[in-house]
């Protein structure tokens, strides 16, 4: 059974890219509302990714729990972010992201916490920058080079997601009323009358990812998922 430290932040990432059997084992470990959702995907590669996904959290989450993948039960908070719902002794708190083939689930004790991934692609769209920037963030924004701006803007949208994410209210959240800096690393964040921990993490090209999480928590550990 695996344990997380009162001041640690474990972070798994895994492949969602499965071939047909994997799929069908973990298929099988999902819910009646887990399958009903994969079964409503038109994309059969973003139902092999949803169902990749929660398999790998259902699977790792047993690790934490000592309960089999399949009977790990969920809750939902009133903005639908999930928490687990019974075997949850030490208070574990999780957030799950992915992007295409690749996701990330971070886990710790007795506070939210959000992670985010994304897939850079090759532009990016302005009107984001225009709608859910902060006018400090499109100042500083507009003065990178240009060839500075694709990896800066994926920079600050991880870390928007990564902190809405751990807020846990969704669209109630002003993106545009979070300020995150342009380069740094690492920073604390005031917001929803909380302060955060905010950091990239490390992540292959072309994927960035951030983790947002209570200050006191700052000793990340790495671990990556094999599904059988």
């Amino acid at each position: 059974m695996k344990k997380i430290k009162p001041n640690e932040v474990h972070i798994w990432s895994g492949g969602l890219n499965l071939d047909a059997a994997q799929i069908q084992t973990c298929y099988a470990q999902l819910n009646k509302d887990e399958k009903e959702r994969a079964d409503r995907f038109v994309s059969p590669i973003h139902r092999q990714h949803f169902i990749a996904a929660r398999a790998m959290l259902r699977n790792i989450l047993s690790q934490y729990t000592k309960v089999s993948p399949e009977t790990v039960e969920f809750g939902y908070s009133e903005h639908q972010k999930p928490f687990l719902a019974t075997n949850n002794p030490e208070h574990i708190e999780f957030n799950l992201s992915h992007s295409q083939d690749k996701a990330l689930l971070a886990l710790n004790l007795n506070y939210p916490i959000g992670i985010d991934i994304e897939k850079m692609r090759d532009t990016y769209n302005p009107a984001i920058v225009d709608r859910y920037f902060s006018p400090e963030e499109k100042t500083a924004f507009n003065k990178l080079q240009a060839s500075e701006k694709l990896p800066a803007f994926y920079r600050v949208w991880v870390r928007k997601e990564a902190i809405v994410k751990a807020i846990g209210k969704g669209l109630y959240i002003s993106l545009a009323e979070i300020d995150i800096s342009i380069n740094k690393e690492t920073e604390m964040l005031e917001t929803d009358k909380q302060i955060w921990f905010l950091s990239m993490l490390k992540t292959p090209s072309p994927w960035q990812a951030a983790l947002a999480c209570h200050p006191d928590k700052q000793m990340l550990t790495y671990f990556e998922y094999v599904p059988a």
